[in-house]
């Protein structure tokens, strides 16, 4: 006995079966940002410059009586200024000697107006080698 095959039928299929792995890649950037601060700090600097002006009258013997009120005022601001500037020698120099000329001029009006023989030194010194020279009706 014989026996015969027909593969002619028999049909066969070979399937091959193909996996694809796919990796993914993840990047991540990291950014700095730098913030930089700049102080700026300004300096003012004032200078206040205060002017004092005195005047100072001469009184003679015939002008005591009027001058003595104005010379009374006059000693009175120049005390008042003498207070408010000792920060400076030269204000504070010139002041005193503002104050002494206005000092000499109102016991110059009192010396003038009461003709008191009976006056201290420095009085006398005063009328006689300040006011002397000026007084014309003497």
């Amino acid at each position: 006995m014989l026996l015969t095959i027909d593969d002619s039928a028999t049909t066969r299929t070979n399937t091959t079966t193909t996996t694809s792995q796919t990796t993914t890649t993840t990047t991540t950037t990291t950014t700095t940002t730098s913030t930089t601060t700049t102080t700026t700090t300004t300096t003012t600097t004032t200078t206040t410059t205060t002017t004092i002006t005195t005047t100072t009258t001469a009184v003679t013997a015939a002008a005591a009586t009027a001058a003595a009120a104005t010379d009374a005022a006059a000693t009175a601001s120049t005390a008042a200024t003498t207070t408010t500037s000792t920060t400076t020698n030269t204000i504070t120099t010139a002041t005193a000697a503002i104050a002494a000329t206005a000092a000499t001029a109102t016991t110059a009006a009192a010396a003038a107006t009461t003709r008191d023989k009976s006056v201290d030194s420095q009085e006398f010194m005063q009328y006689y080698f300040f006011l002397k020279p000026i007084a014309i009706c003497d």
